[in-house]
């Protein structure tokens, strides 16, 4: 028998680090992110042994299959690595029931690789598992409010926003290492951010139930600013250049995606701006990755 699957990949607006446990779950207010997944894929497919026809066995010399590809570049800072992760899990348990299957499943991703030692927040598997765009809560336990503005408000908002691949992959366990690091130290000029952070991804949710793109890319612009202050690797010439060249051609918001250093950048253009900012930083060597919103998470067929 065979079973594909697909698990979307997200973009974050506002929030991201808060996630993570080490501060989430030590901060007396936890942690927040506002996030979206999209249509850009972790997809595969396991093909599994049935068994003899009335015995309960595998046939002789049967054997699983699973095959994996991903619609986005490595290290694109989109969440890759978690929706592979769901991805695995979902081709192996071969059923998804219903909601509280996925946030299981989402919560048993993050806990694979947190074994495996990748040091990071669960942001991404809930985004992948549950689809749509998210405003999550994290603490001892993780809340996800799904937002659902209306149809129109969200066909606006995929018209202005623009996804683009810098070219340069981002690693983000270096940059994990050294901040959590000084968190744990007690370093203040950690903790202030990350707490900003949080606070940002709350005004951000206001931001968008209100139909305010103007709140929202500022607040994008704010949420820039302090992941910057995390590490001063985060950013770099290259990023700096293309978050100006996106500024000055029509984008009123621009900031990293994920743990930032690489990766993708996202922007938030005016009205009608898309094409000219996507064409201005083609031309600089970006890759503008097309998407739409997600809505549906995780996805599982069977034939």
């Amino acid at each position: 028998m065979k079973y594909r699957a697909q698990a979307p990949l997200r973009i974050d607006f506002g929030g991201g680090w808060s996630d993570v446990p080490v501060f989430a779950e030590s901060d007396p207010d936890g942690g927040a992110v506002l996030n979206a997944a999209i249509t850009v894929y972790a997809r595969g497919y396991i093909i599994r042994p049935e068994p003899r026809r009335g015995l309960g066995v595998k046939l002789p010399g049967s054997k699983h299959v699973v095959r994996y590809e991903l619609d986005a570049p490595a290290g694109a800072g989109l969440g890759a690595s978690a929706a592979q992760t769901l991805l695995w899990l979902t081709l192996v348990k071969t059923t998804i029931a219903n909601v509280s299957e996925r946030r299981d499943l989402a919560e048993r991703a993050w806990r694979v690789e947190n074994e495996l030692g990748i040091l990071g927040g669960k942001q991404d598997h809930y985004a992948s598992a549950m689809g749509g765009i998210s405003y999550m809560t994290f603490g001892e336990s993780t809340t996800v409010e799904s937002l659902k503005p209306d149809f129109e408000f969200c066909e606006e908002l995929e018209r202005r926003l623009v996804l683009v691949y810098t070219g340069t992959r981002r690693l983000s366990g270096d940059i994990h290492e050294a901040v959590w690091g000084r968190y744990e130290s007690g370093d203040a000029a950690i903790v202030e951010p990350l707490r900003e952070l949080r606070r940002l991804a709350g005004e951000m949710r206001e931001a968008l139930m209100t139909r305010d793109l103007e709140a929202l890319a500022r607040l994008m612009n704010r949420n820039w600013s302090c992941q910057k202050r995390l590490h001063h690797s985060i950013t770099n010439e290259g990023l700096d250049h293309l978050v100006a060249l996106g500024l000055r051609s029509g984008a009123r918001a621009a900031k990293a995606c994920g743990a930032g250093g690489g990766g993708c950048l996202l922007f938030l253009t005016e009205e009608g701006a898309r094409s000219r900012v996507g064409e201005a930083l083609t031309a600089a060597g970006a890759m503008v990755i097309p998407f739409l919103f997600d809505w549906y998470g995780v996805h599982l067929t069977k034939g």
